[in-house]
């Protein structure tokens, strides 16, 4: 598919998200511009926003849990690729 002027921008934006937000300790993951709408993943890591909570498995903009009941020392597959060195 090619995508016209409009789909180049949602992906530009999509681009532009994580050099916005250095500060929120972001991975990109996949993502793809269909013709009505965009579908894409993003990694959240340890940030000021979420890292002083109880559990560092928290969800940053709701506080709950993220780790739906499974081994509580493992919060995401991608935990450990998100955190800074």
């Amino acid at each position: 598919m090619i995508s016209n002027d409009v789909g180049k921008i949602v992906e530009s934006e999509w681009v532009k998200t994580f050099e916005m937000r250095p500060d929120m300790n972001l991975a990109r993951g996949e993502f793809i511009v269909m013709p009505n709408h965009f579908h894409g993943i993003i990694g959240i890591g340890d940030n000021e926003y979420n890292s002083n909570r109880e559990s560092n498995c928290r969800d940053a903009m709701h506080h709950v849990p993220t780790n739906s009941g499974r081994n509580p020392k493992i919060c995401h597959p991608l935990s450990g690729v998100l955190k800074r060195a």
